[in-house]
């Protein structure tokens, strides 16, 4: 079910394959995402622009998204920001925790996983920030 209109989070997609990111982005748009599609080359000032409520990030043979993640969880302003890893690569598990990233899921993967995962790192990171929020 969609989510409402003032709820909606943004996710940003950083990934080398124009098919897979609008297969992706069309999903979670229809999941009540936002989505911001990242620009080639990378730069780490579109995440602090942007802040997004989680990052989708693949990392492909030449491992730039290891560089890219740990940028992001080396900056004390985005650190908090949860990055959700994927990749064909066996070793994704070992990368990912190299890199602090957040989570991983190794492609190809269930859009269902992908939509859950998505939804309970949003959902967690929220109460990191907010931990005890007051009373309306």
């Amino acid at each position: 079910m969609p989510t409402p209109l003032y709820m909606k989070k943004t996710i940003l997609l950083i990934d080398k394959d124009p098919a897979i990111i609008e297969v992706i982005a069309s999903i979670l748009k229809e999941e009540g995402y936002e989505v911001a599609i990242s620009k080639k080359p990378f730069h780490i000032d579109e995440v602090h622009e942007l802040k997004p409520e989680l990052i989708l990030l693949h990392n492909g043979l030449n491992d730039m998204g290891m560089e890219i993640c740990k940028a992001i969880k080396e900056d004390v302003g985005l650190k908090d920001i949860p990055v959700l890893m994927t990749s064909t690569q066996s070793d994704l598990p070992a990368k990912a925790a190299q890199s602090c990233a957040d989570a991983y899921l190794a492609k190809p993967f269930d859009i269902d996983k992908l939509c859950d995962l998505i939804k309970e790192m949003i959902v967690t990171a929220g109460k990191k920030r907010d931990p005890d929020p007051l009373p309306y």
